[in-house]
C-alpha cells in the first residue's frame, strides 16, 4: 500500500497541475494546505476554486500546520485546532490528517487533535515507511526498492519538483516559481491600475504635501 502525500508549501497553481495528472492516472492522493502561508492565500477567490477542483477529482485535503504561528500566551495544540476549523470550513468537509511544516528544522512536535491525526504517527508506529523528495532529493532512500518488495509505505512528493513534463534541476525549479510569481504579481497589478486608474495631477512632493489638517484626521 502507498500513502500518497503532498505538502504544499510555496503553490496551489502547481499543486492543481499535480492533482490532474495524479485524476488521470487513476491515482489518488492527499493535498496538505497552509491556511497562514505567506506565499499564497488560501482563503483567495483562485485559491477556493483550485482546492474545490482538487477535492472534485477525488483527491483528499489536509492541514500542512507550521507551529511558529503559536505564541507563548496560547498553547500550539490551540493554533492547530483553529487552523483545522479554518480548513475545514473552507473545504466544507472534515479534515481528518495534518502533517507539520518543517520539522527537521523546527523538531518533530507530538500534536494531538480531537479529530484529526498527525500522519507521523502513521510511520512512527513503525508499520509504514517513509520517503521524502525534500530540497529535491530523496534523502530518506529510494522508494523504488520498498515498491519492489511491496511494502507498505508513505510517499511524501512536493508538487514543486514536479510541476514539468521533465522535472528540472531544484534550484532551477525555485528560480523558474519566483520568475512566474513575481510576473503573475506584475499582471495583478497591472490589471488593478487598468480597471480603477490612478489619479492625475499629484504635486511633485506628493504624499509630503498633503496638508497637515488632512493627516490629523487620521490620528
Amino acid at each position: 500500500m502507498v500513502y500518497l502525500r503532498h505538502d504544499v508549501d510555496l503553490s496551489l497553481e502547481i499543486a492543481r497541475e499535480i492533482a490532474r495528472l495524479e485524476t488521470n492516472l487513476g491515482v489518488q492522493a492527499t493535498f496538505f494546505l497552509q491556511v497562514g502561508s505567506s506565499l499564497y492565500n488560501s482563503h483567495s477567490l483562485e485559491s477556493r476554486s483550485i482546492i474545490e477542483e482538487m477535492l472534485n477529482l477525488g483527491h483528499q485535503v489536509g492541514l500542512h500546520f507550521d507551529a511558529r504561528v503559536a505564541r507563548p500566551t496560547h498553547s500550539v495544540s490551540s493554533f492547530l485546532a483553529q487552523e483545522i476549523d479554518a480548513l475545514e470550513q473552507l473545504c466544507g468537509r472534515k479534515i481528518r490528517f495534518f502533517s507539520q511544516h518543517k520539522p527537521t528544522q523546527l523538531g518533530w512536535q507530538t500534536l494531538h487533535h480531537s479529530t484529526a491525526i498527525d500522519v507521523r504517527e502513521q510511520v512512527a508506529s513503525g508499520d509504514v515507511a517513509y520517503f521524502s523528495d525534500s530540497t529535491g532529493d530523496f534523502r530518506w532512500g529510494d522508494y523504488r526498492h520498498r515498491t519492489a518488495t511491496r511494502g507498505s509505505f508513505q510517499l511524501l512528493l512536493h508538487p514543486i519538483w514536479w510541476s514539468k513534463a521533465v522535472p528540472s534541476h531544484p534550484r532551477t525549479s525555485l528560480e523558474n516559481f519566483v520568475k512566474e510569481t513575481r510576473k503573475d504579481l506584475d499582471n495583478q497589478v497591472a490589471d488593478t491600475v487598468a480597471k480603477f486608474g490612478l489619479p492625475d495631477g499629484h504635486p511633485l512632493g506628493w504624499p509630503a504635501d498633503i496638508p497637515r489638517e488632512v493627516l490629523d484626521d487620521f490620528h
